[in-house]
């Protein structure tokens, strides 16, 4: 299946959100919109000052992001990244490790650091576990079983699961598909 990979600021908006997961900082902590802050237009776009200003940063919380990888070697992860899974090979994932960069993209919109420098998350102080689903090429062709392996390694490591892909066919190609296959319709 051909996937486009779309970023989907409307999913990281729900981060907050999931099942009151998301931990809260120290009472008291400090928070202000700073020129790092300001550069980071998906926490700015999203509101996430507020929510930070409230104490909720993303402290005690992983993130299984689902996508190319990660590439760890950026200080904006540095201390962040738990040992990833890549569905497509069946491997651990060891280090920085992303074939296509649209993951490292979306792992900073999610919880790159608040270090002064660059740009911060909407969750920035929350760990990231990375889950490779899609190759180089944008496309993600493994089966329903590698998909269902990569699901469960995440699961009960991680909180709040991440996806940033969508398919070029409709529900309705697949029900029509399924619907000439199961009546032995041709087209």
């Amino acid at each position: 299946m051909r996937l486009g990979l779309a970023l989907g600021l409307g999913a990281a908006m729900t981060l907050f959100s999931v099942g009151g997961a998301w931990a809260q900082a120290a009472a008291g902590a400090a928070f202000a919109e700073d020129s790092e802050y300001l550069r980071s237009y998906a926490a700015d776009l999203v509101n996430a000052g507020a929510a930070n200003a409230r104490g909720w940063t993303g402290r005690g919380v992983t993130v299984a992001v689902f996508d190319t990888g990660i590439a760890g070697w950026s200080s904006e992860f540095r201390g962040k990244l738990l040992t990833g899974y890549d569905a497509v090979t069946g491997r651990l994932m060891l280090g920085s490790y992303d074939v296509g960069w649209h993951g490292t993209f979306v792992a900073g919109l999610i919880a790159a650091a608040r270090n002064g420098s660059g740009v911060e998350g909407i969750a920035y102080d929350a760990t990231l576990l990375p889950i490779r689903i899609i190759d180089a090429d944008g496309a993600m062709s493994l089966s329903d079983r590698q998909l269902a392996a990569g699901i469960r390694y995440a699961t009960g490591r991680a909180s709040a699961f991440n996806k940033c892909w969508n398919s070029s066919t409709t529900i309705a190609e697949i029900i029509k598909a399924e619907l000439q296959a199961a009546l032995g319709a041709a087209g």
